[in-house]
């Protein structure tokens, strides 16, 4: 039942939206036209209903389509075979969520160094300088000479999260 529920919850903040140019060729979203697709399915199912809404809404004529995630492997499975020449991109959100918790437990919590590290880090990343973060990351953890075997592996999981939707 709980794989079930996250399908829907995640079903439910799906949506496509058509895009319009403008005069220069611009794309102009055309927000009366956002579809929801949504039910209490399993992630297969979901998956071929927003393949079949993604049809009736034209994906066909897409020169480029972008899958956004949350970063679970499901997610990324269902990119995969429902939409196999799309570029996956993990949101913005679940990014930032995991950057914070890293910085928080690399520099302390609620700590200047741990903003700071957060700002810096988080201003490469929108540049598209994942590696290197992760690379000061893998660093950090080599330095920092006290960690309890629990923070060492929640670190580490975290680290393997950002590696993994890079």
């Amino acid at each position: 039942m709980a794989f079930m529920m996250h399908d829907l919850l995640n079903s439910l903040s799906t949506n496509l939206k058509q895009l319009h140019t403008d005069e220069d060729g611009f794309p102009v979203p055309d927000y009366t036209s956002t579809t929801y697709v949504g039910g209490l399915q399993t992630a297969e199912d979901f998956g071929g209903r927003i393949r079949q809404e993604a049809r009736r809404r034209g994906v066909g004529r897409a020169r480029k389509l972008v899958f956004i995630g949350d970063g679970a492997a499901w997610v990324w499975e269902l990119a995969r075979v429902n939409f196999p020449a799309a570029i996956c991109i993990l949101d913005f959100f679940h990014m930032m969520e995991y950057l914070n918790e890293l910085c928080q437990l690399l520099y302390g919590k609620d700590s200047p160094s741990a903003q700071r590290m957060k700002m810096i880090w988080e201003e490469k990343m929108q540049t598209d300088q994942v590696a290197p973060v992760i690379q000061a990351m893998h660093q950090r953890v080599k330095d920092l000479e006290e960690l309890s075997a629990a923070s060492l592996e929640s670190i580490h999981k975290k680290i393997g999260y950002l590696e993994n939707n890079q």
